[in-house]
């Protein structure tokens, strides 16, 4: 899982669940057709999947690398939005908990990819990208003992087609995720609670002058596959996988 050669400037998070009478079929499809054509369109640099290591949040996360945002404005990419294969088209209803966040990546500290995620979702009313940029570098420096591998930050935009709804019980405000690496899914909830409690003093000034106090939501996975824009890359379109799909499922 080594870092892509271009240097990615935004990343597309996505959370979903399955029906688990569709989640055999589900991984086949997500991993051999989804992910794949996804990662074909101009300006993405790679996708990697993940897969829940507790109960109580979406099962899925995805992590999409992007050259910037305008990746998500291409002609390429809307078109595998509103032209989805048949087996896209037979997996949307299945879906449940789906939750898209377009990022511009404000920070970067280490240079390592690893297989345990901590994903820690940060809303705030008054917020900088400064602070939460002093975050990752202290939770690279001080997550040193979890084996913190690196630590990507990105501030919430609205960029490209939505093709579902999202099901987010955020509080209004500005909004940054942390993608945290580590090497064991072991230490993720020590991971976690080091993570809230250094946002939380880089922002004490905005808790000083009466502001809200941050708002939290993590999540933690484990590597499940990955793919670049190299492995893919054509003229055109992937041709779905009809070898792997019928109308019945596989």
């Amino acid at each position: 899982m080594s870092r892509d050669a271009a240097p990615a400037a935004a990343f597309l998070a996505l959370w979903n669940d399955i029906d688990p009478s569709r989640r055999e079929d589900y991984e086949r499809w997500h991993t051999l057709e989804h992910v794949p054509e996804r990662v074909w369109a101009p300006g993405f640099l790679s996708g990697t999947r993940y897969v829940a290591t507790r109960p109580g949040q979406p099962r899925y996360f995805t992590r999409y690398d992007l050259n910037d945002l305008s990746a998500l404005e291409t002609a390429a990419y809307q078109d595998l939005v509103d032209h989805p294969t048949p087996w896209s088209a037979s997996m949307r209803p299945a879906l449940s908990q789906f939750l898209r966040k377009p990022c511009r990546q404000v920070a970067l500290a280490g240079t390592s990819r690893a297989s345990a995620l901590l994903v820690l979702r940060v809303v705030l009313i008054e917020g900088s990208d400064d602070a939460m940029t002093q975050s990752a570098h202290r939770l690279l420096a001080e997550g040193a003992r979890h084996i913190v591998t690196s630590v990507t930050v990105g501030r919430v935009e609205s960029a490209g087609p939505q093709a579902m709804r999202n099901v987010d019980e955020a509080p209004a405000g500005k909004e940054w995720i942390f993608l945290v690496e580590a090497t064991a899914v072991e230490r993720l909830d020590g991971l976690e609670a080091l993570a809230r409690s250094l946002i939380q003093a880089a922002t004490h000034q905005d808790l000083d002058n009466g502001k809200s106090a941050p708002w939290f939501a993590a999540s933690h996975y484990r590597y499940a596959s990955s793919v670049t824009h190299g492995d893919v890359a054509g003229p055109s379109r992937p041709a779905p996988r009809t070898d792997l799909f019928t109308d019945e499922g596989p």
